[in-house]
C-alpha cells in the first residue's frame, strides 16, 4: 500500500504540478522581449539619438561662428563658449526628458493596461521584476547614449575642423563627457522609471519629472536666497555638470553671482541618492500594494 500510495506522489513531483520558480536570467529575457515589441520605447530611443545629434551639429555651428566672430572683434574674446567636446553633448538637455518619459512609460504602462495582473501571476516576486525592469531599461539607455554621442561626435568632427577648433574624438575630455553622460541619462531613465511604478500613471510621472529637471532648477536659482540656490545644486542637473566637469568653478561662480558646483565626488553621490531613493520606494510599494 505504501509504494502504491507514493508512486503518485513521485510522478505528480516529476510533472507539471509542481511550480518551479522563474530564474531572474528568464525574467530579464522576458522583460526585454516586451521592451523591444512595444513601440513607443522604439520611437523614444530613436528621438533620443536624432536630438543628441540634431543638437550636436547646431552647437558646433553656432561655436564654430562664434569663434570667427570673437577672431574679427577683440570685445568678444572674453565672452564663453563651448568648447567642440561640449558641444557633442548640447542635446543632453532634452534627451534626459525623453529617456526619463521612456522610464515612466515603461514602469507604469503595466497598471494602466492591466498587464501587471499577468507578469505578477507568471512571477510573483515582485522585486526580480523591478529588477529586471531597472536592468533592462539602464542598458538600452546606455547603449542609444553611446550611439548618440557616437554619431554626434562624427558629425562634429568636420564642422569643428572647418572652423579650427581642435576637436579630438577620443581625447580625456571627450571620454569623459561620454561615460558620465551615460550615468545620467540611465540614472534619469531609473528615476523615471520610479515615478511610473509609484503613480501607476504616465502622465502624472512625466509632469513630475519635467518639474525636477526643468522648472525646479530655473526657479531655484532665479529666486535671490542663498538657501534656495545651493538647494538648486544638488539638483540632477547639477548633479551632473559637476561630474561632466561642466560646472561653475568658485571664480566663475562668485563672477556670476551664483553657487559653485558641486565637487565630483558629490555629484556622484547626490545623483546616486537622486535615483536609489525613488527605486526603494518603488520597491517598497510595490511589493505591499495590490495590483
Amino acid at each position: 500500500m505504501t509504494v502504491t500510495a507514493d508512486k503518485p506522489l513521485r510522478n505528480r513531483d516529476r510533472g507539471r504540478g509542481v511550480a518551479h520558480p522563474t530564474s531572474f536570467l528568464r525574467v530579464v529575457r522576458s522583460e526585454t522581449l516586451k521592451f523591444l515589441t512595444i513601440p513607443s520605447p522604439l520611437v523614444l530611443m530613436l528621438c533620443t539619438i536624432v536630438v543628441m545629434v540634431g543638437l550636436a551639429v547646431l552647437m558646433a555651428f553656432l561655436t564654430g561662428s562664434m569663434s570667427e566672430m570673437a577672431a574679427d572683434d577683440p570685445e568678444m574674446a572674453g565672452v564663453p563658449t563651448m568648447t567642440a567636446a561640449m558641444t557633442v553633448f548640447a542635446g543632453v538637455g532634452f534627451a534626459q526628458l525623453i529617456v526619463g518619459s521612456l522610464g515612466v512609460i515603461i514602469g507604469s504602462s503595466e497598471f494602466t493596461t492591466g498587464m501587471a495582473r499577468t507578469t505578477f501571476t507568471a512571477v510573483p516576486r515582485r522585486l526580480s521584476v523591478l529588477g529586471a525592469k531597472i536592468v533592462v531599461l539602464a542598458v538600452a539607455v546606455a547603449v542609444v547614449t553611446a550611439v548618440g554621442a557616437l554619431i554626434s561626435a562624427a558629425s562634429v568632427w568636420p564642422i569643428a575642423e572647418s572652423y579650427e577648433l581642435g576637436f579630438e574624438m577620443w581625447d580625456a575630455e571627450s571620454l569623459q563627457g561620454l561615460w558620465t553622460t551615460t550615468a545620467y541619462l540611465a540614472a534619469v531613465a531609473l528615476i523615471g522609471l520610479a515615478l511610473g511604478i509609484l503613480l501607476r500613471n504616465a502622465a502624472g510621472g512625466i509632469v513630475i519629472l519635467a518639474a525636477l529637471l526643468f522648472v525646479l532648477p530655473t526657479v531655484l536659482t532665479m529666486v535671490p536666497s542663498d538657501l534656495l540656490n545651493t538647494m538648486a545644486t544638488y539638483l540632477p542637473d547639477a548633479a551632473y555638470a559637476a561630474v561632466s566637469g561642466t560646472g561653475l568653478d568658485p571664480a566663475e561662480a562668485e563672477a556670476m553671482g551664483m553657487q559653485p558646483s558641486l565637487e565630483p565626488w558629490q555629484g556622484w553621490l547626490t545623483l546616486g541618492g537622486w535615483t536609489l531613493l525613488p527605486i526603494l520606494a518603488a520597491g517598497a510599494l510595490l511589493r505591499h500594494r495590490d495590483i
